[in-house]
């Protein structure tokens, strides 16, 4: 669970990364071109097809990554988020149960903020217009 507030636009998302495979179909139906081909060519595809996944949701639920605003038509295909970087698979934890922040980036004039969870069976994405400076993250079922 998480949640994130501000005057303006925020969003949020966190999926687990499933132990079943997505496939290259699944790819190509919820990515454009050029995050497919990031996917596939990832070291672990499944896991980086979520980390997209979840950045486009929280992109979508701050009302977009264009500076129109939202996706043409509501399809999360259509928001692109090719231009950020996977995160470091080194990046380390304070505390055991923690979540661990991955990734700060720019897209635009929004800000996104990457982790994982504390057993990298979970990732989620937090996306405003501004750098966030606390995310209270719990991952319940451990």
């Amino acid at each position: 669970m998480a949640a994130a507030a501000d005057r303006r636009p925020v969003g949020v998302d966190i999926e687990r990364v499933a132990s079943t495979a997505y496939g290259p179909r699944m790819y190509e139906l919820a990515l454009n071109p050029a995050e497919a081909h990031l996917v596939r060519s990832a070291t672990d595809p499944d896991s980086a097809f979520v980390r997209q996944w979840v950045r486009k949701e929280a992109l979508f639920k701050a009302g977009g990554a264009g500076p129109a605003g939202g996706a043409p038509g509501g399809a999360l295909r259509f928001l692109d988020v090719s231009a950020l970087p996977f995160e470091s698979p080194t990046a380390e934890r304070s505390q055991p149960d923690a979540a661990v922040v991955v990734g700060l980036h720019r897209l635009g004039r929004r800000c996104v903020l990457d982790w994982r969870g504390p057993d990298r069976g979970a990732l989620g994405t937090l996306v405003g217009e501004w750098v966030p400076h606390h995310v209270p993250v719990a991952f319940p079922d451990r």
